[in-house]
């Protein structure tokens, strides 16, 4: 409480800068994690205050300009019918700065949600899949070693078998249809001489309790492991590599499908393509390639262009790659879209929408049409007042779509209510 007392003596001037200085933060507020907006912990303070004391009118002005500092904005207004069929929602029903609390999502009109995974019940849920039944949901829990995890939730039961652990900060997880079963990529916890610092790609069965760790698919390269993306057949497999101070794009070229220890590793390079490295193990791995800053999640478009994101402070944008030409474009960037900060993971709807995370928010972002740019002709915020947002996975139809957030409130939810047109 005595937080509470020294925001209500703050001069505005003072109070609006330890806003905006990130100080405003200690257990009577929640630590909540690095990726969410100074903007959010400001509009938390102002809602939590107004349980604890009654501004004086110099602490009201002040966090009044500290939060319109931040660049508060209105819903977006005079939406066509056609967008919002695109969207499969009206965006105009969305809050732009959430004002319930953290950890229950703020909806369009006309949503709900259900809990899959209660909150707490595991801890850091991040990345998602689902099998081609739809009776099951994939996630791994974001922990270094020994807690790194990997469950399986019966969505018509809601039961939770953890089918593996003791892996290292797990980041990336897809279901290979070829071989039924999971591929799990590890970020590790740094680069060094032993094994248990460093990143893998591992092979887990999906459905089978409490296997003991499995080995590392050593072919596929060593490195800080994200993105998983098999395609067509299950003989090229895109992966993405998440390093803040400069990751590689890869594609694994699989020998003989479905075993995965066998094969070819190549890394990308800008504007002249792919490129078979020479080495497989960390620091060193991929880097004859492209280097990007913090790469996240990665998947194919309609448009038959892998669609990264790409996460670091400096880079904070969706790109798409042209494997034709090996030419890279921009598609969603913070600069053009108010709001959009650190994007993680995507998920296409049927008709080719890209929802795209963003802190503790969910975006949407239309095709690119026949214009003169590569962006997208419309973003549009979905959801917000989520932690921090992780795995998104639709259903075929696009009437769900699942969701993994950490932080405040560690939960796994299916979202309903979208109306396609």
């Amino acid at each position: 409480m005595w937080r509470v007392f020294e925001m209500c003596v703050m001069t505005p001037v003072t109070l609006s800068r330890a806003v905006r200085d990130h100080r405003l933060r200690g257990p009577w507020l929640g630590e909540e994690p690095p990726t969410t907006s100074v903007c959010r912990r400001a509009e938390t303070v102002a809602r939590r205050l107004r349980f604890h004391v009654v501004l004086s009118t110099a602490a009201t002005l002040a966090l009044t300009v500290a939060l319109g500092a931040c660049g508060g904005q209105a819903a977006p207004t005079g939406i066509s019918e056609e967008v919002k069929g695109k969207l499969g929602f009206d965006p105009s029903t969305v809050e732009q700065e959430h004002k319930g609390e953290i950890g229950v999502p703020g909806l369009p009109e006309g949503f709900t949600y259900e809990e899959l995974v209660p909150r707490k019940a595991v801890e850091e849920p991040d990345v998602i899949a689902l099998d081609p039944s739809e009776k099951y949901l994939y996630f791994v829990t974001h922990l270094a070693h020994p807690d790194g995890s990997v469950y399986r939730v019966d969505l018509a039961t809601k039961d939770l078998m953890r089918l593996t652990t003791r892996l290292h900060r797990p980041g990336g997880i897809s279901y290979y249809a070829p071989g039924d079963f999971l591929i799990v990529a590890e970020e590790g916890t740094g680069v060094g001489p032993q094994e248990r610092e460093l990143g893998f790609h591992r092979i887990v069965m999906k459905d089978q309790p409490d296997q003991p760790p499995p080995p590392p698919v050593r072919a596929m390269g060593q490195f800080r492991g994200e993105g998983i993306l098999p395609v067509g057949d299950g003989s090229v497999i895109y992966l993405m590599e998440d390093l803040p101070q400069g990751g590689h794009l890869y594609k694994y070229e699989v020998a003989a499908s479905p075993d995965l220890t066998k094969g070819t590793l190549y890394t990308f390079k800008q504007d002249q393509g792919w490129i078979k490295t020479a080495y497989l193990e960390a620091p060193d791995t991929g880097k004859e390639g492209t280097a990007y800053f913090a790469g996240e999640d990665i998947h194919m478009g309609k448009d038959g262009k892998l669609y990264a994101v790409l996460s670091a402070e400096a880079e904070t944008r969706v790109v798409t790659i042209d494997l034709n030409t090996a030419k890279l474009s921009n598609f969603v960037t913070a600069g053009k879209t108010k709001g959009f900060e650190r994007p993680d993971q995507m998920a296409f709807a049927p008709n080719g929408t890209l929802f795209v995370t963003g802190s503790g928010d969910i975006w949407a972002a239309l095709p690119d049409g026949p214009d003169e740019d590569t962006l997208s002709d419309g973003v549009y915020r979905f959801l917000t007042g989520l932690g921090t947002v992780q795995g998104i996975q639709f259903t075929g139809d696009g009437s769900t779509l699942y969701v993994a957030a950490r932080g405040e409130g560690d939960v796994v939810i299916a979202v309903k209510g979208f109306q396609w047109k």
